[in-house]
């Protein structure tokens, strides 16, 4: 195994984003490498989980073909969500915060639930107030 290069922080995001990403889509190794190739960029799949490990530098040819590949621009894959998220929320990206997210999606089911409430107690009154008349027989 090939020792791991030392990785910058955008080095590090990019190998992080990556992975993410290509699980995300459930792509390979390998479908991402023919996908290069296809793309006139050949990268063997064994290269490609190297970069993914930090044990391959890339060039910044080779994340742009990978990104064309994924569908995602260069600045997302180089994108470190947590060390700036401001620009993550201008580009669309937004950092897991678990605990929002989760305090935010309460809030709409009880917003959904006191509405089914109300319409329950409304479907009660109007229904209280028909009469039914048995049908003749």
């Amino acid at each position: 195994m090939a020792d791991k290069v030392p990785l910058d922080q955008l080095g590090r995001a990019f190998t992080r984003n990556l992975a993410h990403i290509r699980q995300q889509q459930s792509m390979t190794y390998g479908e991402l490498s023919r996908q290069l190739t296809l793309a006139h960029w050949p990268i063997p799949p064994l290269g490609l989980r190297r970069i993914e490990d930090g044990e391959r530098k890339i060039s910044i040819d080779d994340a742009a073909a990978i990104a064309q590949v994924l569908g995602v621009t260069l600045a997302e894959l180089l994108l470190d969500a947590e060390v700036d998220p401001q620009l993550a929320g201008r580009l669309g990206l937004q950092r897991v915060q678990p605990e929002r997210d989760l305090t935010e999606l309460i809030e709409v089911l009880s917003d959904v639930e006191n509405r089914v409430r109300e319409l329950r107690g409304a479907a009660t009154a109007t229904l209280g107030t028909i009469n039914v008349h048995p049908a003749a027989e």
